[in-house]
């Protein structure tokens, strides 16, 4: 039910002063028409704290009175309480989607890569460690005189996302990134602790093996290309297009889906590892090791 207020000024004791009754005389006998405009008065003049402490004290006193049923006053309050009502359920409604969002999100594994993401990680130029405590050569063995190292390290990642379930059971099967990591490690250069740094021998080795870490380097960037071209040319379902498939079957699929990808990096690293083979093979044919021999007196390859 709708209530009524009524205000009346009480007069304060003698020894406190009348604050209310110094500020704009002149402009309250004009404006006040009403018991709340003397409230709103107030308020204006004195704040809302000084308002609340002459409730306290007893200068201002409300008297209440029960309205009519449903006058004006009751109707304004129940449209009021309805209008509340409306807006909380509209709040707790926009909650519940919004929660149900960020669910969804988090059931599809969402990540900020954009699909068909392919990434490349090498090391230019790679480092060089020189040993000079491996055994020296044996005989006139120009291959003992030192080596070389090379090592490639590759690894698949792919970021599989999926959605709530349609009417038939089967769940959209998306990939949000495929990630490729193909990597040339440091390249390690040894050069035999039998020829002293600086000397013929050393310095003849080191070029001759300088010459297989310039040639394995062009080779798998050469082959980096190749794997890129590779692995954009293999398609993966998208949110936007995605592959509906049974719960079931999950995994199956998303192996089957990653396959190619897989292959193309077995293959390319396969055929990456032959050309490496073929040209360590041509440089350290019998035909060059005299080439390299004929640099150095014999008597400095035999100390």
């Amino acid at each position: 039910m709708g209530i009524r207020v009524r205000i009346e000024a009480k007069t304060p004791e003698a020894k406190r002063e009348n604050s209310v009754s110094k500020i704009r005389k002149s402009d309250f006998s004009q404006t006040i028409s009403s018991p709340v405009d003397h409230i709103m008065f107030l308020q204006r003049t004195i704040g809302n704290q000084a308002v609340e402490s002459l409730f306290k004290s007893g200068i201002i006193q409300a008297k209440l009175k029960i309205s009519k049923p449903n006058d004006i006053y009751e109707q304004e309050a129940d449209r009021v309480a309805e209008q509340v009502v409306k807006s909380r359920k509209q709040k707790t409604e926009e909650g519940i989607q919004k929660q149900a969002k960020e669910e969804k999100m988090k059931e599809e594994n969402v990540t900020p890569v954009a699909p068909y993401n392919v990434s490349f990680q090498h090391v230019w130029p790679p480092a060089m460690h020189h040993s000079l405590s491996l055994p020296g050569p044996s005989g006139t063995g120009a291959d003992r005189a030192g080596f070389t190292r090379v090592q490639v390290r590759k690894r698949v990642t792919i970021v599989w996302g999926h959605g709530p379930a349609r009417a038939d059971g089967k769940i959209p099967l998306f990939a949000h990134s495929v990630n490729v990591f193909f990597r040339l490690d440091p390249i390690e250069v040894f050069i035999s602790s039998d020829y002293a740094v600086g000397s013929c021998p050393y310095r003849v080795t080191l070029r001759h093996e300088m010459s297989h870490v310039r040639a394995f380097i062009r080779i798998f960037h050469s082959y980096r290309q190749t794997l890129i071209r590779r692995l954009n040319s293999i398609s993966f379902p998208t949110e936007s297009a995605p592959r509906w498939v049974n719960p079931g079957d999950l995994t199956a699929l998303q192996t089957s889906l990653g396959a190619p990808v897989a292959q193309a990096v077995k293959d390319v690293a396969s055929d990456l590892k032959a050309s490496m083979e073929a040209d360590r093979n041509a440089k350290d044919s019998p035909s060059a090791y005299a080439a390299v021999y004929a640099q150095c007196p014999a008597s400095e390859w035999n100390p």
